[in-house]
């Protein structure tokens, strides 16, 4: 499997868990009820505490998707060397 193919499943699978935990984040009734919503939940005021829940361990993803990234832009020029120079006038 290509490196662009890995890297778009791990992005599908991540939008996947963000709107899975997302849904079951915002039926939460007692998060609501702490933050002294007792009767109406507004789903704005929901996204907004998971957006302040979800940053730190989402910055942590982000750092492990710019290593696996670098790593295969590592692997690429490295395959790119493991081939003979071909040595071509550019026309002008």
């Amino acid at each position: 499997m290509g490196h662009t193919v890995k890297l778009l499943g791990i992005s599908s699978f991540h939008l996947f868990y963000i709107f899975a935990l997302f849904s079951v984040f915002i039926k939460n009734n007692s998060l609501f009820k702490a933050f002294g919503f007792e009767v109406e939940r507004p789903i704005l005021i929901g996204f907004l505490l998971f957006n302040e829940v979800l940053s730190p361990t989402d910055s942590l993803v982000k750092f492990g998707m710019n290593a696996l990234t670098r790593k295969f832009e590592f692997e690429a020029g490295m395959f790119h060397l493991s081939f003979p120079p071909h040595h071509c006038a550019l026309s002008s």
